[in-house]
């Protein structure tokens, strides 16, 4: 390119740009800068919800594990108490779908979602407890569930907040 390609395009009035790619990127660019809600909560949502599946094969208390092996399981009950499991189990079920979630999103969809998580992510965590109870095994208890409940959201709005802000600011790891 020379430096006259520049000054020909800028004088160049007989070319206009087609008025369905004007419009297109029009509404590319609107988008971008005000995504729907919907869309955003939908694409977020599925991203969590394949996640949290993926974190079902480690986990064995639903018999869908890979390895069936209990040890990580059986750690965190040793170590930490069924309460200190519970919250763990929370941690990672939500945190992991929210971790992939931020990671996947667009900046702009993600600034959408900020302006909603904590209600966002209290629903997530609410609907995964109600369906893993509905699927699970054994009787319900509260202090459990609620132990699960607050790993979950605890996690998934630190792990967004820290991810949002490291892409906002553009911070790069080596």
């Amino acid at each position: 390119m020379s430096k006259h390609d520049f000054q020909d395009f800028l004088n160049n009035d007989d070319k206009k740009t087609p008025a369905a790619l004007s419009q297109s990127i029009l509404q590319q660019i609107s988008y971008d800068m005000n995504p729907d809600i919907k869309l955003v909560t939908l694409k977020f949502t599925a991203v969590q919800f394949f996640s949290a599946m993926i974190t079902l094969f480690i986990c064995p208390q639903f018999e869908v594990s890979f390895t069936s092996n209990t040890d990580v399981f059986h750690f965190f009950h040793r170590h930490f108490g069924m309460y200190g499991c519970m919250l763990f189990c929370g941690f990672l079920f939500i945190g992991t779908g929210t971790i992939v979630s931020s990671l996947t999103l667009r900046l702009s969809e993600l600034k959408k979602i900020h302006k909603y998580n904590i209600s966002y992510f209290t629903i997530i965590a609410l609907l995964s407890l109600i369906i893993l109870n509905m699927i699970g095994q054994g009787s319900f208890h509260v202090g459990y569930a609620l132990t699960w409940f607050a790993g979950a959201v605890v996690s998934s709005i630190a792990f967004f907040e820290a991810i949002r802000f490291v892409r906002v600011k553009g911070i790069k790891f080596a």
